[in-house]
């Protein structure tokens, strides 16, 4: 996946790069609040010796974008269905249905927090090892 963006600051082997969103619509109509924020900041490797200030095509590879969505929004979701209905269907055949629907969220909950750290944690080795790293790979001006 290339983007575009301008080299804000360099850092060693390091370049961190504003990033041009593209907007789905083209409009500024502010009713989906994605057209208020029209960069993103992101940590690229400089291989290219990219300067402050200059504008830079930078690259990701889709299988490690498409991961990326998954770890963030797919496994997430399934985590927090499968915690609470777990809980909640485990209260209910022990007899305690008055506070199984708060005691599945709060499980649920816990769970996704739980996950959401571990992932933390684990950031930079699945950047790393899963090919998630941003590359400059030229400069444009």
């Amino acid at each position: 996946m290339e983007q575009f963006g301008r080299v804000i600051k360099v850092k060693g082997d390091k370049a961190e790069v504003e990033v041009f969103r593209a907007s789905g619509c083209g409009g500024n109509c502010g009713s989906c609040g994605g057209c208020e924020s029209t960069s993103l900041i992101v940590e690229a490797e400089n291989s290219v010796n990219a300067s402050v200030g200059q504008f830079v095509k930078i690259d990701s590879s889709t299988k490690g974008v498409m991961f990326a969505a998954f770890i963030t929004y797919v496994i997430p979701a399934i985590l927090l269905i499968a915690s609470y209905a777990a809980a909640f269907y485990t209260l209910i055949s022990k007899g305690y249905s008055k506070s199984a629907e708060l005691i599945g969220v709060v499980v649920g909950l816990a769970v996704l927090g739980l996950y959401f750290l571990i992932l933390k944690a684990m950031d930079k080795k699945l950047v790393k090892n899963k090919g998630l790293a941003i590359k400059i790979v030229q400069i444009i001006k």
